[in-house]
């Protein structure tokens, strides 16, 4: 729903702005030739678009369209609204027949003459180019994901800041000798299969991506989001049960139902913009080396998922969930030791 009030109000600004440059429109299609016509039709056809923006943004992280080009989800998404654009006409056409048409010969009639008008395909233009730039800045947001791409936008972090923050390091297991059975590019097949099944869990869990490095997602939330109804801990879950339930999917396609590991740990971290050709949003303290050595020990101890003291403490009891004391580990150049917490759904 945050994604259809965003794509709304986006529409609201660009519709709004013709009104305000008074930009003349085809006659009878924001049926200016009302009494505040303009005004009328423009929060209605702001959230028509608003919409067919939504659906179309849903196709697109739909299965079938994940490995589909960037450019073909570009043309597609305007092919689709320059046809929802004619229908929105059509529609307004026939709820015209109220302020003066009295049959549908003549909504056919003037529709026809609508067609050759100059202002008109001047808006259905104007229209594809805003559901463009809408389709670009989206697919950007998903690259590289929105937090990090407002914070390049806005330069939130050209000078380094001190945050707290929750990091998971989620990793297939075995995955060496799944590798070498499947082969290089079936093994890539895989992992993008698996973590785009983890996207549904991220979005539900509020979860930003930090990195996909190989076979390992790097996951992260600001301290209240990850405590929030224990999201650092669901998402694991969750993305268990998305790939126990296309368990005939993985079999078919590759003879293995993936099983993933994670460490999870949280702290103050230093954050800052780094690099100048490719920019991007770098996470810098031991808090991400104590996550990735707490996963490391998942084969060790026998569970899927472990977690350190802080965060254990921070999140108290979670109702569903059973967190037991496993081990304690010294970090390389570390005296404090770190207590280590398996966590597991209760029966």
């Amino acid at each position: 729903m945050k994604n259809l009030f965003i794509f709304t109000a986006t529409w609201l600004v660009a519709l709004g702005l013709l009104i305000l440059l008074n930009v003349q429109a085809p006659e009878g299609v924001f049926v200016s030739h009302l009494p505040g016509g303009r005004l009328l039709i423009w929060p209605v056809a702001s959230v028509i678009l608003g919409f067919v923006s939504f659906g179309l943004n849903f196709i697109n992280d739909s299965i079938r369209f994940r490995k589909k080009s960037f450019i073909f989800i570009i043309f597609f998404n305007i092919a689709a609204l320059f046809v929802s654009a004619l229908i929105l006409l059509f529609l307004i056409r026939i709820a015209a027949t109220t302020f003066g048409f009295s049959n549908i010969e003549q909504i056919f009639s003037v529709t026809g003459e609508t067609f050759l008008r100059v202002h008109f395909w001047s808006l259905i233009f104007y229209i594809l180019v805003v559901q463009s730039i809408i389709n670009f800045i989206d697919q950007m947001a998903k690259m590289i994901g929105s937090r990090i791409l407002i914070n390049i936008i806005l330069g939130h972090y050209r000078q380094p800041k001190t945050e707290e923050r929750i990091f998971m390091f989620l990793d297939l297991q075995g995955s060496t000798t799944v590798a070498e059975r499947l082969g290089h590019e079936q093994f890539c097949k895989l992992i993008q299969d698996c973590f785009a099944d983890l996207t549904q869990s991220a979005l539900m869990h509020e979860v930003e991506i930090y990195q996909y490095v190989g076979d390992e997602a790097i996951l992260t939330w600001n301290k209240a989001k990850g405590c929030k109804d224990a999201n650092c801990l669901r998402v694991f879950y969750d993305f268990h049960d998305t790939l126990a339930k296309r368990a005939d999917y993985y079999l078919k396609k590759y003879q293995y139902i993936p099983v993933f590991k994670a460490g999870v740990n949280m702290g103050a971290v230093a954050v800052a913009e780094v690099g100048t050709i490719k920019r991007n949003i770098a996470y810098l303290s031991d808090v991400l080396n104590t996550a990735a050595r707490i996963e490391s020990l998942c084969n060790e101890i026998g569970k899927p998922l472990l977690i350190s003291e802080e965060v254990t403490l921070m999140l108290g009891v979670v109702p569903g969930y059973e967190m037991r004391f496993t081990k304690e580990i010294q970090l390389r150049g570390k005296n404090k030791l770190v207590k280590i917490y398996s966590v597991e759904r209760a029966i």
